[in-house]
């Protein structure tokens, strides 16, 4: 437990999330968290995978800030779109206003 509290500081410290063939052998991802608005929980994730032989450790640094980025981006929106499908009615809309 206590080697995956350093990972996880790590990853938060960092804003990102490596992993190597952790869920497919030979597969590299970077991933980082959507939250639903810049202090808002944590309600997804963005990756960007590939071989393992085309994600050295130089590629997944290059990748990082993109996948940060994209990530700040899905969260500015989050609560855009929810705010949409609460003036449209959707029953999903209601569920997350209860939370």
């Amino acid at each position: 437990m206590e080697a995956l509290g350093r990972k996880l500081d790590t990853t938060r410290r960092r804003g990102y999330g490596v992993a190597i063939s952790e869920a497919e052998p030979g597969v590299t991802a970077v991933a980082a968290a959507i939250q639903s608005g810049p202090a808002g929980p944590v309600v997804a994730t963005v990756s960007v995978a590939g071989p393992g032989l085309r994600m050295p450790d130089q590629r997944v640094r290059d990748l990082a800030p993109i996948v940060i980025a994209a990530a700040a981006e899905l969260s500015a929106l989050w609560p855009l779109r929810l705010q949409g499908a609460r003036r449209l009615g959707h029953t999903n809309a209601a569920r997350h206003r209860a939370a």
